[in-house]
């Protein structure tokens, strides 16, 4: 009986330090990202504001309920609340990886139409005559 009370206390101080590590790191990387001007410009951070917030909802809505509910044995909350939590907790793990998938894309997308050797080529198909074939007129 010793052993489980002393893992008990032991996986509630874990609990408690990742949920403080978890808003405690990405607050620090949010507001150092969205601080600097050159930072916000950049797409790679932008992909990491996406999933600061999305820890950031986590850290303090989500987890603070389940340590409650795994300290007590109980839930103080709704059916319904509970599985809002739950609902929250893994979609925003889920959309934040969505986003940073979309963002990956999209910056791929945005370096190819940027890039010189592809608009040589759309300028030059852009340039050539439009050849209109004999059958097609009226």
């Amino acid at each position: 009986m010793v052993k489980d009370d002393v893992l008990f206390h032991f996986v509630l101080f874990i609990d408690i330090l990742l949920c403080i590590a978890i808003i405690a790191c990405n607050l620090a990387l949010l507001l150092s990202i969205l601080a600097s001007k050159a930072a916000r410009a950049r797409v790679r951070n932008v992909m990491l504001v996406g999933i600061c917030l999305a820890d950031l909802l986590l850290g303090a809505f989500t987890h603070p309920v389940y340590i409650h509910s795994y300290r007590t044995g109980t839930m103080f909350q709704s059916c319904e609340m509970h599985v809002l939590l739950q609902l929250v907790g893994d979609y925003s793990q889920v959309w934040g990886f969505v986003v940073l998938g979309f963002v990956v894309v999209y910056s791929f997308v945005l370096s190819l139409f940027v890039s010189s050797r592809l608009a040589l080529v759309i300028k030059s198909l852009c340039s050539l005559p439009v050849m209109i074939h004999p059958s097609n007129t009226v």
